[in-house]
């Protein structure tokens, strides 16, 4: 572990190489298109992610960087929409070509909440000219957006952080009005929780950045529950995410990085080797402030039940593992979301990797789940019975497993790569072993399992030259023949070697 200066001096200087990474030395500007994969090139110029490079300059207080930040930012400036009869005033575009047309009603606010940081911290340096200036866009950024969530209310995430600058704005610009409008907003916020956002790393990211500009320790704040949820979903071993996944991806062999994976590594004071890997999201990470908030122990084995909806779902901690399963009914997943979503996951690793064993698709309608001594059994009921000549739609119970050279698959002992109901599924590596086996419960039917490589409907990394390539191990259960009725138990013992 390292101290949280170093830590933080390290993330500044991540953010920096990725910047001069993106940088032109004909524009001056960072080059990137969200909607390209990396390997493709890149053209525009978005503004959020230039602002944040400017951030990155400033926080590493060396002279030449500073000045480069300013100039930097006096051009960005000229970007941000005045046209007073437009209902986009005060709003800036996504790439700079786009001006004055502003696509996202809330790109204000990302760049309000950059140059919040801004004025709060390097006012004194920045020049009388350029601070007015920014005070003034700031201003009008913060308007824009208190009027655009008037209209219709922004997603949870971004609503959180909409009320966290314009309370931590009012506050900075000793506007009482502003103080109240951001205060009023939080308050309602942290009413009327939002599950969908408190379970998808990339959200709670969002929410705790934005939180941390108006409460300087989260832990004894009014969002305190919010903290208390953060701590209990982060495994402190493999530096992962582990509470009920919503809307979760996967970038190639592990869990995608998000501003998430940064701040608890920051609090926790111990990064995942993935979150190390220079990637945009380290100019996110600007965002976070130096912070004295520090994860407190979990007492272990750490059993955690709760309700989404109408479904139940568990979490259960030790020091070297930690699983998640919901009862996920039909209604429940939202059909964009459904990549996203994991009706089970299972992590153990650590910081330099971690290991996921995850249930997603299928033709299952419902899942219960049941532990008894160390034994995680899961019922899954069978959906509606496809067309036996589609091999695809009979595969009934999906689970994927990220491939990795160490792991060891044996089917009943041997090495195989197709199983029948009742054999046991061995998969192994130097410091735990997977046992699992499938049984039908209900029902009458014939069925075949699958040992091959493939890829979980939430991995992101299958584009431009990875279209091919296969990250995971995929078991499934596929039917030959079945009554119409049928459910299918699967037992799970994961023991450490």
């Amino acid at each position: 572990m390292i101290d949280r200066t170093e830590m933080m001096r390290q993330m500044i200087e991540m953010a920096i190489t990725y910047g001069r990474k993106q940088l032109s030395p004909q524009t001056g500007y960072l080059h990137y298109c969200y909607s390209l994969h990396e390997d493709d090139p890149h053209l525009p110029i978005p503004v959020i992610d230039n602002f944040l490079f400017a951030l990155a300059l400033l926080r590493s207080r060396q002279i030449e960087n500073v000045n480069e930040a300013k100039v930097l930012l006096e051009g960005l400036l000229h970007f941000q929409n005045k046209q007073a009869e437009s209902i986009a005033d005060g709003n800036f575009p996504i790439y700079l070509h786009e001006y004055p047309i502003c696509k996202d009603r809330f790109i204000g606010v990302q760049v309000a909440a950059v140059i919040y940081w801004i004025l709060k911290l390097y006012h004194q340096g920045l020049g009388s000219e350029l601070k007015k200036r920014l005070e003034d866009a700031f201003i009008a950024a913060l308007h824009h957006v208190l009027r655009a969530q008037a209209e219709k209310p922004a997603p949870y995430p971004m609503a959180v952080k909409i009320a966290a600058t314009v309370k931590a704005g009012g506050k900075l610009l000793q506007n009482h009005d502003l103080i109240k409008q951001g205060t009023d907003l939080l308050i309602h916020l942290n009413q009327n929780q939002n599950d969908a956002a408190w379970y998808c790393p990339k959200s709670m990211g969002i929410m705790l950045s934005a939180l941390m500009m108006v409460y300087p320790r989260l832990s004894e704040s009014p969002w305190a529950n919010f903290w208390k949820h953060l701590e209990s979903t982060w495994h402190r071993r493999t530096c992962s995410y582990v509470g009920p996944a919503l809307k979760e991806w996967q970038q190639g062999s592990e869990p995608q990085v998000t501003l998430y994976d940064l701040a608890m590594g920051y609090f926790s004071k111990q990064m995942s080797e993935r979150a190390l890997k220079i990637a945009p999201v380290h100019l996110e990470a600007m965002l976070l402030p130096l912070c004295d908030d520090t994860l407190h122990d979990l007492s272990y084995p750490l059993v955690m039940d709760g309700l989404l909806g109408e479904s139940p779902w568990r979490l259960y901690h030790d020091v070297h593992s930690a699983y998640c399963i919901i009862e996920a009914k039909p209604e429940f997943i939202n059909q964009a979301d459904e990549k996203g979503f994991h009706v089970f996951k299972l992590v153990w690793g650590d910081h330099h990797r971690v290991h996921t064993f995850v249930g997603q698709g299928g033709n299952n309608l419902l899942s219960k789940y049941n532990t008894d001594d160390g034994v995680l059994s899961l019922s899954f009921e069978l959906g509606e019975l496809g067309d036996l000549e589609e091999r695809e739609k009979c595969r009934e119970v999906i689970f994927f497993m990220d491939h990795h050279e160490k792991l060891e698959f044996l089917i009943a002992g041997a090495k195989s790569s197709i199983f029948s109901l009742g054999e046991e599924i061995s998969i192994k590596d130097d410091s735990c072993q997977l046992s699992l086996t499938f049984a039908l419960e209900e029902g009458d039917g014939t069925f075949m399992g699958h040992r091959m490589l493939g890829n979980r409907p939430a991995q992101l990394d299958v584009k431009r030259k990875h279209r091919y390539d296969a990250y995971d191990w995929q078991l499934f259960l596929r039917t030959v023949r079945r009554t119409a009725q049928c459910r299918m138990n699967v037992t799970l013992r994961l023991n450490k070697i």
